[in-house]
């Protein structure tokens, strides 16, 4: 089931922006499945979320890119049995409220965790609208707030916390 989706979208990621998928979606993938064997969850429903999670972005763009991923995840995933769970997933990751349940909260930290892991990634977004010095402020803004607001589990505040501190102080020299 994983590899058909795959063979959907990243092509779509790709069309969007040839980085997107290795320095976003692949880290968002990695940071969920450790979480997952930490937390003892569902690795099926917790990788499709974190494949479509930005559907919505490479398709249309940043603002409300949450349902219209949702809209575009229930498309492309048709009849599976999870398709309700995967999408609301998809629906809360970037709201600052706290998700339902367990799966919404990996995705959530996980999506916050590869904006971390990836900060480079990240600037070199920013780097496409600012100058340096503002684009680094802005990063650095980005993953200040998901510490606070995104990464709130224990368990991947354990894993992230080395990374964020050498990404901080990157991002202030």
């Amino acid at each position: 089931m994983i590899s058909v989706i795959e063979s959907k979208v990243i092509p779509i990621y790709n069309g969007f922006d040839p980085n997107f998928y290795p320095c976003h979606i692949l880290p968002v993938r990695t940071h969920s499945k450790d979480l997952v064997i930490k937390l003892k969850s569902d690795e099926d429903i917790c990788d499709l979320a974190a494949l479509l999670h930005d559907i919505g972005r490479a398709l249309y763009g940043g603002k409300d890119h949450n349902i219209t991923g949702a809209e575009e995840a229930e498309k492309i995933l048709g009849s599976y049995a999870n398709t309700e769970i995967v999408c609301r997933m998809i629906l809360n990751h970037n709201t600052k409220s706290r998700g339902v349940c367990l799966e919404d909260e990996i995705l959530r930290n996980a999506d916050g965790m590869a904006h971390v892991t990836e900060f480079s990634y990240l600037l070199g977004c920013y780097m496409d609208e600012y100058v340096e010095e503002e684009a680094k402020k802005k990063t650095l803004k980005k993953i200040e707030s998901d510490m606070k607001e995104k990464i709130t589990l224990p368990e991947a505040k354990e894993i992230i916390m080395e990374k964020y501190g050498v990404a901080c102080a990157m991002l202030r020299q």
